[in-house]
């Protein structure tokens, strides 16, 4: 390239600095960080691919911007179609069906009823705590006892486990054993995320049976507690029974949901509901934790 007196002149050209070959000289150099990207983020990914941008497979988005009718003169007989004339219904509409509405509505429910009882447990577990120090205080300086805090103590311990497993679930807290599964591949994985909640489901409706069981014989013969409070063994048990009850509730309710994705064959959907927290995005949570805490702020 010639300028007018005949002298020649590098083009600039930001080719080689775009793709890192040589040292950018215009503008101001920007920093890039690399973030790691996990298999449930390209999940996640392909599944909007596949179901929101392109439903029907990249023809029908060609169809959509290209209409094939054309007008005599050879342009079209209709404007093409923007992104922006889609409403949301449409978008909306090839992802879930319908028909599983409810079930995420129900899901959504319960786990918003899960957290709120696990706040209340956190809440009764500082209560308890509290006691048993005034209890100890009490009978280090003064040699009085409270009395029955044990009891109570188990009670509620017991009543927050039952009413907190549905939340824990639901935010994929159970602790799984996975050494195996981060080895196997997508669908392995789904098998066994169908698995153990299948296992999971058995099991919680048995001991909600029996706990039934229980909670009928002391009804019937009205039993209370052997100890000096003389409390109605109801009470507890009910409070206990009701957080298992939920539990069973929102398990089944997950294997619903969970069935729906084996009919579509959406592997990664089950193991979006049904499987194990990838390690990045445990440490993503609890870096957004950090971040959010001002006590962990310097």
């Amino acid at each position: 390239m010639k300028s007018g007196k005949g002298q020649v002149k590098k083009p600039r050209t930001g080719s080689n600095c775009n793709v890192g070959a040589e040292s950018c000289t215009v503008g101001v150099k920007a920093d890039m960080t690399l973030v790691p990207v996990s298999d449930a983020d390209r999940d996640l990914l392909d599944r909007i691919t596949a179901e929101v941008i392109l439903p029907n497979g990249p023809s029908a988005v060609a169809q959509t911007a290209w209409p094939s009718s054309t007008a005599p003169s050879g342009r079209s007989s209709a404007p093409p179609r923007k992104c922006t004339d889609m409403s949301l219904s449409e978008t909306n509409r090839h992802k879930d069906p319908a028909a599983v509405a409810p079930l995420d509505r129900a899901l959504r429910i319960c786990r918003r009823a899960g957290r709120g009882a696990t706040w209340l447990s956190g809440f009764a577990f500082i209560a308890v705590c509290a006691l048993v120090m005034a209890e100890v205080l009490l009978r280090k300086f003064f040699g009085v006892t409270l009395g029955g805090m044990d009891e109570i103590t188990g009670y509620v311990l017991a009543v927050s486990v039952t009413w907190t497993l549905a939340f824990a679930l639901l935010e994929q807290a159970h602790i799984r054993i996975d050494v195996l599964y981060n080895l196997a591949g997508r669908r392995m994985r789904a098998a066994l995320d169908l698995i153990s909640l299948a296992a999971m489901t058995g099991f919680v409706l048995l001991v909600t049976y029996w706990a039934g069981q229980l909670l009928k014989s002391t009804l019937q013969f009205g039993s209370t507690s052997n100890s000096a409070l003389q409390v109605p063994l109801w009470l507890p048990q009910s409070l206990w029974f009701g957080g298992l009850v939920f539990f069973s509730l929102t398990l089944l309710l997950l294997c619903l949901r969970v069935f729906v994705y084996l009919l579509r064959g959406d592997a990664a959907g089950i193991s979006r509901l049904a499987g194990i927290k990838a390690v990045e995005e445990e440490v993503e949570e609890q870096a957004a934790i950090s971040h959010l805490d001002p006590a962990t702020q310097g």
